[in-house]
């Protein structure tokens, strides 16, 4: 009980399962969280919110989300 550690991070896309300390897949290189796209610009100070890996959209500011750019949600 307590256990405040993070279960395994798996590849959405070739399903392999990941250390802990990894950002991308080892083996197909698909990130292993599902950031919003929208960056820091003029107009918007960025967002790069971490959303579920089925999120097509970013559910803080509805921008695009890299999973949903590369065609890995349904």
């Amino acid at each position: 009980m307590g256990d405040n550690k993070e279960k395994p991070k798996t590849c959405v896309k070739c399903f392999h399962v990941a250390e802990e300390k990894d950002k991308y897949c080892v083996r197909c290189g698909t990130p292993l969280v599902n950031l919003c796209t929208k960056e820091d610009s003029p107009n918007h100070k960025g967002c790069q919110a971490k959303n579920r890996p089925d999120a097509a959209f970013c559910a803080k500011c509805g921008s695009p989300t890299v999973y949903g750019e590369m065609g890995l949600t349904n």
